[in-house]
């Protein structure tokens, strides 16, 4: 896969590991009209959305344009937490953003009432939500190449690297102390008082991501960018 104005090669670096892995979900209010996925090829659901390069609101462009839904995506949001209010003020009825696992920031809006998730984005459904997956609802070999191409994207979380060059046995030690890092109680207590949920991939598992991120063909990949564009 080649990206213009990119000048390096993410296949060469050192993966370590990434401390945050979540899962994009589309959050819709409960008041909304719109009970299952296939409605959205029906009626119109206004989703809101942040800025142009994040996935929070490539993702309803995808849906969009990719899928056929009929979304009206309202973006200029600053925040998840604006969208959130904006749809308990029924300026919107619908945003992306990711779920976390049972202690997560973000599940509060499930178990308010006043939002339900309606599916996820990554090919598996997420265990304990009881939502369905949108690749559930992809009918064609194209779509489904696409959103694979765009929810390993989001699979990467907040990917940790280093440098290539750097010599084999100091990446197994840098690894280590990663994976050591992301268990230790002294962590995990100050992430939880910060609402921040640590669900870290490993560096092994992560390599083998970007890898498949890497090797998706260019065709894929420019399906890819047209279907996120704001038309």
């Amino acid at each position: 896969m080649q990206v213009s104005n990119v000048r390096f090669d993410p296949v060469k670096f050192h993966w370590l590991g990434s401390p945050e892995v979540n899962n994009l979900v589309l959050y819709i209010n409960n008041a909304s009209d719109i009970s299952k996925v296939p409605d959205l090829l029906e009626r119109e659901l206004i989703v809101g959305a942040t800025g142009l390069a994040q996935g929070i609101t490539v993702g309803p462009f995808m849906l969009k344009n990719l899928l056929g839904m009929k979304l009206k995506v309202v973006t200029g949001y600053r925040s998840p937490g604006d969208m959130a209010l904006a749809a308990a003020r029924r300026e919107v009825d619908a945003f992306a953003n990711t779920i976390g696992g049972p202690a997560g920031a973000r599940r509060p809006w499930v178990e308010s009432g006043q939002m339900r998730v309606l599916f996820n984005f990554e090919p598996d459904p997420v265990p304990g939500l009881g939502a369905p997956t949108i690749f559930e609802f992809i009918k064609t070999d194209e779509q489904r190449q696409v959103m694979t191409f765009f929810a390993s994207n989001v699979l990467l979380g907040r990917p940790i690297m280093t440098t290539p060059g750097v010599p084999a046995d100091r990446v197994a030690v840098l690894r280590r102390a990663f994976d050591e890092a992301m268990g230790d109680p002294v962590l995990l207590r100050e992430a939880e008082t910060m609402g921040l949920e640590i669900a870290p991939l490993n560096g092994e598992k992560l390599t083998t991501l970007v890898a498949r991120v890497a090797s998706t063909p260019p065709e894929v990949v420019q399906r890819a960018e047209r279907a996120a564009r704001a038309e």
